[in-house]
C-alpha cells in the first residue's frame, strides 16, 4: 500500500455496540500548547471482502 500512515492508540469501552468513554490521554499524554487537527478513520477488516479493510467510522477532532 502507498501513502502516509499515522495512528494513535485509544482506550475505550464498547457499550451496547457503541464506543463510549474514549480516552486519548491514557497512552499518549496531553500537549495543550498547540491547536491541532486530527482525522480519525475507524477501519474494519471484512473477510467477506477478501480481507480488505473498509471504513466504518470517521471523525475530525480539533484540540483547543
Amino acid at each position: 500500500k502507498r501513502g502516509i500512515y499515522d495512528y494513535q492508540y485509544v482506550v475505550a469501552d464498547v457499550i451496547n455496540g457503541k464506543i463510549e468513554n474514549d480516552d486519548w490521554l491514557v497512552l499518549e499524554g496531553n500537549t495543550w500548547v498547540n491547536k491541532k487537527e486530527y482525522d480519525v478513520f475507524l477501519y474494519y477488516n471484512d473477510p467477506d471482502l477478501g480481507g480488505y479493510e473498509r471504513i466504518i467510522g470517521y471523525r475530525r477532532i480539533t484540540t483547543k
